[in-house]
C-alpha cells in the first residue's frame, strides 16, 4: 500500500494534480501500478523530448526553417513551382508541422490547467507555522507521514504536529485539508554553516557530533549527449505490427534513338526496408526501507534514470545501424590507412563527394562525430602551413555543413594495430528511420520482491532503427584523434 501511495504522489507531482489520500485504497486494488508515457521522439529523456512544450516549439522551429529553405531555393532559382521531390518533402514537413501545432495547443492548455490547479484563486494561503509554535523540525519526514497514512494508521510524533498546525492555519483561510498538511516551509530546519572540529578524546565530542550532516541535491551521472533529434532522423511513432518500406534499387535510363529505332526494354528492380519492434528495457529493485528513509524521491529518481538509459540505448542502436550501412562493399567507406590515420580536410571533402556521387546530397546533410574528433579537427588547418581556418569551423560546422557532436559515436574502433579509432559520419540523416511501437511503459511492482522488502521498478520500450538508403551516408571508421 505504501508504494501505491508513493506512486500516486509521484503522479501528482509529475502532472500537477492533487490526489487526496482517501483515494489510496482504490489505487491499492490494482496489482501493478503502471505509468504509460506517450511516445516521444528518440526515447524518453529530457530536453529533446516532444513531451515538453519547449521541445515541441523547438521542433516546429526546425521544420519551419526547412520549409522556408525550400521556398527560398525556389525564389533564388526564379522558378514558379516546386520540383516533385520538393513538393513531397514540403508536404511531409507541412503535415508534421500541423501535427506539432495541435500538440503544442494541447500542452499549452495543460500548462494553463496546471497553473489553475496549483494557484489559489483567493489570497495567498498563510500556511506558515505561528512563531510561538516554532521549534526544531529537523526530524520531520514527509515519507514517514505518507507511510503511516498508507498503512491506515493515524499520524503521530512530529509529523502529526506539523499536520495539525498547518491544517489550523489553512482553516483560517477557509481551506479544508483532506490529506497530509505540510507547510510551504518548515522553520527550525536551518543548519549551521560552520563545522565544530575541536575535540578532547573522541572526534566531535566538544560539539561536532551535534552538527547535522545535510544531504543536498543529488548529483547525477554524466551521460553522453544523444544525437538523434539533432541530426534530423526520421521518426515513425505509434507503429503497429511489422513495417515494410519498398525501395527502388534501379533507375530507368532515357535513350537517344532514331525516328523508328526500337527502345531497349528495361527492368526496374525493387527492394525493401523491414522494421520490427525490438524490446529494450531496464529494471531496478529499490528497498522499501530506502524509500521510507531517503530524503530524495527515490521512485522518481529511479524512473528518471531508467528513461535516460533507454534514451541512450536508442541512440546507441541508431549508431550501430549507421556503421553497419557504411561498408566497403557499399562504396561509402573511406579507409584512411592500414592502422588508421589522422583525418584531414580533404578526407572531409571526400566524404561529401561520395554522397554527392550517389545523387544523395541534400540541403539537410550533416556531420556526426565524437568529442575527440571535434577536438582534433579544431586544431588542424584545412591546408597546412597557411595559418588558415581550422577544419572544425566556428558555429559548429565542417566545410559549411552542420556538425553534431556526441560521444555515442565510438572512439574505440579497431583498425590494424590501432584500437582507439573514431568514426566520422556524413550524410542525409532523414534516411535514418527510427520506429517506435508505443511509449515507455513504467511498472512499479511491490509484490515480486516483497519477501526481500524491495520494490521493483521496470520500464519496457519497443523500437527499431534502420537506414533506408545506405548511399545517403559516407563515413570513416579509422580516424585517429587521440
Amino acid at each position: 500500500m505504501l508504494n501505491v501511495l508513493l506512486f500516486a504522489a509521484f503522479g501528482a507531482i509529475l502532472f500537477g494534480v492533487a490526489i487526496p489520500f482517501q483515494a489510496a485504497p482504490l489505487v491499492g486494488a490494482v496489482v501493478f501500478q503502471a505509468l504509460h508515457f506517450a511516445s516521444i521522439p528518440y526515447g524518453v529523456a529530457g530536453d529533446l523530448a516532444l513531451g515538453t512544450l519547449k521541445g515541441v516549439k523547438d521542433q516546429m522551429g526546425v521544420i519551419h526553417r526547412k520549409m522556408d529553405d525550400i521556398m527560398k531555393k525556389v525564389a533564388t532559382e526564379k522558378r514558379n513551382d516546386l520540383t516533385t521531390e520538393e513538393e513531397t518533402e514540403y508536404t511531409r514537413l507541412e503535415t508534421e508541422f500541423e501535427g506539432l501545432k495541435k500538440h503544442r495547443t494541447r500542452l499549452e492548455s495543460q500548462e494553463e490547467r496546471n497553473r489553475t490547479m496549483s494557484t489559489p484563486t483567493d489570497t495567498t494561503i498563510q500556511d506558515e507555522i505561528p512563531d510561538k509554535e516554532k521549534r526544531d523540525f529537523s526530524k520531520f519526514r514527509l515519507l514517514r507521514g505518507l507511510g503511516l497514512l498508507a498503512a491506515g494508521k493515524p499520524l503521530d510524533g512530529i509529523e502529526k504536529e506539523v499536520h495539525d498546525m498547518t491544517s489550523a492555519a489553512a482553516r483560517a483561510n477557509g481551506i479544508t485539508i483532506e490529506g497530509f498538511a505540510v507547510p510551504s516551509s518548515l522553520p527550525g530546519t536551518e543548519k549551521r554553516d560552520q563545522t565544530v572540529t575541536l575535540q578532547t578524546t573522541n572526534p566531535g565530542d566538544q560539539g561536532g557530533v551535534l552538527v547535522a550532516t545535510e544531504v543536498g541535491g543529488l548529483i547525477d551521472a554524466l551521460w553522453a549527449k544523444n544525437f538523434l533529434s539533432l541530426v534530423g532522423a526520421r521518426r515513425l511513432n505509434g507503429l503497429v505490427g511489422n513495417q515494410s518500406f519498398p525501395t527502388v534499387t534501379t533507375k530507368p535510363v532515357a535513350e537517344a534513338v532514331t525516328e523508328i529505332q526500337q527502345l531497349t526494354a528495361q527492368t526496374i528492380l525493387f527492394g525493401k526496408v523491414d522494421m520490427a519492434p525490438n524490446r529494450r528495457g531496464a529494471t531496478i529493485p529499490v528497498s522499501k526501507q530506502l524509500i521510507l528513509q531517503s530524503s530524495i524521491d527515490i521512485e522518481k529518481l529511479v524512473m528518471d534514470l531508467i528513461r535516460k538509459c533507454l534514451d541512450l540505448r536508442l541512440n546507441q542502436d541508431a549508431m550501430t545501424a549507421l556503421l553497419a550501412a557504411i561498408t566497403a562493399p557499399n562504396g561509402n567507406l573511406l579507409a584512411l590507412g592500414t592502422n588508421g590515420a589522422t583525418p584531414t580536410y580533404l578526407n572531409m571533402v571526400a566524404l561529401e563527394t561520395m554522397v554527392a556521387g550517389n545523387d544523395a546530397d541534400k540541403d539537410s546533410m550533416k556531420y556526426l562525430l565524437n568529442s575527440k574528433g571535434r577536438g582534433y579537427l579544431k586544431g588542424q588547418q584545412k591546408f597546412s602551413s597557411t595559418n588558415g581556418d581550422p577544419i572544425y569551423e566556428k558555429g559548429n560546422e565542417i566545410n559549411g555543413y552542420p556538425a553534431v557532436v556526441s560521444n555515442v559515436v565510438p572512439s574505440n574502433l579497431v583498425k590494424g594495430s590501432a584500437s582507439n579509432a573514431s568514426a566520422i559520419v556524413f550524410g542525409d540523416f532523414s534516411q535514418l528511420y527510427v520506429g517506435m511501437w508505443g511509449g515507455a511503459d513504467f511498472v512499479v511492482d511491490p509484490y515480486t520482491l516483497a519477501d526481500k522488502g524491495e520494490v521493483k521498478i521496470t520500464a519496457n520500450m519497443y523500437w527499431d532503427v534502420e537506414v533506408a538508403q545506405a548511399l545517403s551516408f559516407a563515413g570513416i571508421k579509422d580516424a585517429l584523434t587521440a
